[in-house]
């Protein structure tokens, strides 16, 4: 290499590290700032290492999954809606909805909407309330809005040995059909 390229190359080194070591500098301070009180979501800070390369550690500013929830994301900008009555074949729900302006997304995402992405499906109601710390004995069927979605038919799909289970034996569903249609006899009494 010519001697008249090595110190431009040394100074385009020393440049670049000064504003790699500038760049973390100004993001670490506010990621560790960021709280709940200033209105934005919970982050950390992620460091990755090539260990490989000698090189210092960078700096990653991430959301911080384990305190965030959609209600805590930012409203939608626009209004909307979707009609998804054509694909309900091919989903398996209807994809239809409307939103307003300022609505976050628990408000407007389904469960099949998030699937894919967070296969909530894998964890029994169980393993949920361990998770959140919630007691499961002291929430009300009305309080899981999700359930007013079902049909009979797609619970007896979806739940285990419920198809051969006497209607009577099944609190929550001989209610409802004890309600709903007058002159089923559910109590299994003539």
């Amino acid at each position: 290499m010519p001697d008249r390229l090595r110190p431009q190359r040394v100074w385009v080194w020393i440049a670049s590290f000064c504003l790699i070591a500038f760049s973390i500098c100004c993001f670490e301070m506010p990621a560790i700032a960021r709280t709940f009180d200033d209105g934005s979501l919970p982050t950390r800070i992620l460091e990755v290492a090539d260990p490989q390369s000698g090189l210092p550690a960078t700096r990653v500013l991430l959301p911080d999954w384990n305190q965030i929830s959609l209600s805590q994301m930012p409203g939608i900008t626009r209004s909307g809606f979707i009609d998804g009555k054509p694909y309900i074949q091919a989903l398996g729900y209807d994809l239809s909805r409307s939103w307003n302006t300022g609505m976050s997304p628990d408000q407007y995402l389904k469960l099949g909407d998030i699937s894919e992405a967070f296969q909530p499906e894998v964890f029994s109601l169980e393993a949920i309330a361990q998770f959140t710390n919630l007691d499961l004995d002291q929430v009300a069927l009305s309080a899981f809005t999700l359930a007013a979605e079902q049909t009979l038919s797609h619970l007896a799909e979806v739940v285990p040995e419920l198809a051969k289970t006497p209607v009577r034996e099944v609190a929550p569903i001989a209610a409802l059909l004890a309600a709903k249609a007058g002159g089923i006899n559910v109590s299994g009494k003539p």
